[in-house]
């Protein structure tokens, strides 16, 4: 029984093991078939692939061809066309030249008609007119002269049109084989790219079973490679570890690699921090195209110098001048600034406020400037920085968009600079409806960006900076840019006065500052004006006072007033006066009233000035200016203007007729002005030559309003 259970076992075990082993048969042989079949997959799959960039190839080309086509079709459409168009030209020439013809034809025949009953009456009057025969004879023979001349401009007209039918018709056999030649180059294009697309299909064909194989070969052998390198690599750094840790040396050079890793990283980090800071305070951002803040350490050392009265004040407006900079100019007011009673005074207000709250650290207020062009705000603004000690800066709207997506890092490097002057800043933004203008669908989203930027920036009162914009269409600035201005002040163009006093200072600055003594006295009523000598001298006697206070002018608020700068003359567009005088007795604030007085007073203040500019200036000469004198040569000076006839009545008459003129235009009407007289043999001033000037510069002016180039104020600037 015993053996008969192991048996039993024995038979079991044995079945068991079969049952295993074909188990595991069944399981190798499905894995295989599982393996044939994703093998069969992938190769059909590949071919799919194959077979669908063939596919799309060929689709490809079908369309290069039918774009081809259309092209081509298009391209003789066009010559189509204008081979039409110049048969109906010739056409039309032709018809007009027969109708030109049968008109001549006519006028022959009536003309010939009138000589035979002309020479019919002769005869018959003969015997009667024996006395008249001659005069007959010749009127004839003119008549005749003039027909036949009559004749041979008929053909030579007649001659001038066939040669131009013949152009014409050559030029239309031109366009046919231009034409042909096209329609040839268009099919030898077609079939050239037929050709071609052909040929790429099949070469990819061929080849994209080699690429694959290539491929996988390079890979592997890159793969073996890089695996060898990897262990040599690995070798030698385990070496080199193992000699540095038997040795001993493993800490120390790790230490010295920390360190000198750690030294070379922190003054990495040093200068870029400190070449950040000096390009805060020092660099000028992009935007900025005008500013009184110096960019040049040499400059601010030089200008030091100045405050501190060094004595060597030559060699400092030398190295000043190699650098391109002037000394800050003193502060100054607005008492030749015309501008309207009422904005005069609210200009004064701004500027005392202004002033005091930057002295006593108070918040600084923003301000909008609007009105036509032309009407001093950019002035006004540069003025009321400099009067307030603040430093300016001047930017342009239209600068903003061409920067594209560096426009909002730019603004914000514009802040970030203005926040780092010690007098405070006055930033102008001119144009400002190019880039704060109201948001809407329309507008790109980096300028939608900057806005946002700007309004980040304004959104609470600093005592660091201002912001001055200006613009000619206040209703197209955004709602959220113009809640951020805390006044808001109305540039209109000039009244009769306000030309009239802008007429006599930019006479002054343009004519009689290059006039004679004589010419001018007698052409302005007795007005004297400034000849070389004197000239050079006031120069020189305002130089010295502008380098006197130049240090106080930067370290005070603007207390003391004197001439502006000549970068606060040139700087913007918006210039309505001048730095010359005017030419009423209180300062220019009111018409002429009173010739006689105000001649004298004028004529002393001259006198008196020249005579102590003088003095300055040959009290700063010294021994140099005498050297000068005696072995540089003198040069003759440019021809003088001479005025004849120009009265304070005629200048009063161009300040009436000047009507709806900026200060901008009047300032162009004295320049040409100027243009005009130094165009003439004797550079002479006459009151018709003043007449022509006006008139020419008025017609320009009706011009410019009749074609809306300009646009009226009730469009341009009212908006608001």
């Amino acid at each position: 029984a015993a053996e008969a259970e192991r048996a039993a076992e024995a038979a079991r075990l044995d079945a068991e093991r079969k049952a295993q082993a074909a188990k595991d048969e069944a399981e190798r042989a499905a894995k295989a078939a599982q393996a044939r079949a994703d093998a069969e997959a992938a190769v059909e799959l590949k071919r799919l692939e194959r077979e669908n960039a063939l596919a799309l190839a060929e689709k490809q080309a079908e369309e290069a061809r039918k774009q081809l086509e259309k092209e081509a079709a298009l391209a003789e459409a066009r010559l189509l066309k204008e081979v039409e168009a110049a048969k109906a030209k010739a056409a039309a020439e032709a018809e007009a030249a027969e109708k030109r013809a049968a008109a001549e034809a006519k006028a022959k025949a009536a003309q010939a008609e009138e000589d035979r009953r002309t020479m019919q009456l002769a005869a018959q009057h003969k015997e009667e007119e024996q006395q008249r025969a001659a005069a007959a004879r010749a009127e004839e023979l003119r008549l005749a002269d003039e027909l036949q001349r009559e004749r041979d401009l008929n053909n030579v007209k007649l001659q001038e049109e066939s040669a131009e039918r013949l152009a014409a018709r050559r030029a239309a056999e031109a366009l046919d084989a231009e034409a042909a030649a096209k329609e040839r180059e268009v099919e030898v294009a077609v079939a050239r790219a037929e050709a071609e697309t052909a040929g790429r299909i099949r070469q990819e064909r061929e080849n994209a079973d080699l690429r694959a194989k290539e491929a996988a070969a390079a890979a592997e052998a890159e793969k073996e490679r890089t695996q060898l390198m990897v262990d040599r690599a690995l070798a030698g750094l385990g070496a080199g570890a193992r000699y540095f840790y038997e040795s001993g040396q493993l800490p120390k050079t790790a230490g010295t690699l920390v360190a000198v890793a750690l030294g070379i990283y922190l003054s990495r980090e040093a200068v870029r921090v400190a070449a950040a800071e000096v390009q805060r305070r020092v660099g000028q951002p992009e935007l900025v195209r005008e500013t009184s803040r110096g960019s040049n350490f040499l400059v601010r050392l030089c200008c030091g110098a100045k405050a501190r009265g060094s004595g060597n004040e030559s060699l400092v407006r030398r190295v000043m001048a190699a650098c391109g900079r002037r000394a800050p100019a003193a502060p100054t007011g607005f008492e030749d600034v015309v501008l309207p009673e009422e904005l005069a005074e609210q200009v004064h207000r701004l500027a005392l406020s202004t002033r005091n709250a930057k002295l006593n650290h108070a918040p600084l207020r923003h301000v909008l400037f609007y009105g036509p062009p032309g009407t001093g705000k950019t002035m006004v603004a540069m003025r009321l920085a400099r009067h307030c000690g603040l430093d300016y800066a001047v930017m342009s709207g239209g600068d903003v968009a061409p920067l594209g997506s560096n426009a909002v890092t730019e603004l914000h490097k514009l802040f970030e600079w203005a926040k780092t002057s010690d007098r405070g800043l006055l930033l102008f933004i001119d144009e400002a409806e190019a880039f704060l203008g109201t948001r809407s669908r329309n507008m790109s989203e980096h300028l939608r960006n900057v806005l946002s930027a700007l309004l980040y920036h304004t959104g609470e009162q600093s005592d660091k900076f201002m912001i001055v914009t200006a613009t000619n269409r206040p209703g197209d600035l955004d709602s959220a840019v113009t809640d951020r201005m805390d006044e808001t002040l109305l540039f209109p163009l000039p009244s009769q006065s306000e030309r009239l006093r802008m007429v006599h200072q930019y006479y002054q600055l343009h004519i009689l500052s290059r006039a004679d003594v004589d010419d001018a006295s007698r052409g302005t009523g007795g007005l004297p004006a400034a000849t070389p000598d004197k000239r050079d001298a006031l120069a020189g006697a305002a130089a010295g006072a502008a380098e006197a206070k130049g240090a106080e002018g930067d370290e005070s608020s603007g207390d003391s007033e004197g001439s502006p700068s000549p970068e606060g003359q040139a700087a913007g567009d918006d210039v309505t006066s001048t730095p010359r005088p005017s030419l009423s007795t209180d300062g220019g604030d009111a018409p002429h009233t009173n010739g006689s007085s105000r001649r004298t007073a004028i004529g002393a203040d001259h006198t008196n000035g020249h005579a102590a500019a003088a003095a300055g200036a040959a009290a700063e000469a010294g021994v140099v200016g005498a050297l000068k004198a005696l072995f540089v040569p003198q040069r003759t000076g440019p021809p003088r203007i001479r005025v004849t006839g120009v009265t304070d009545e005629m200048l009063a008459d161009v300040a009436k007729l000047t009507s709806g003129f900026s200060g901008r235009q009047i300032a162009k009407l004295m320049i040409n002005v100027q243009g005009a007289v130094y165009a003439t043999e004797r550079c002479t001033l006459t009151p018709k030559l003043l007449r022509q000037c006006v008139e020419r510069e008025i017609r320009k002016l009706h011009k410019k309003l009749a074609s809306g180039a300009s646009g009226s104020p009730s469009r341009t600037w009212m908006g608001l």
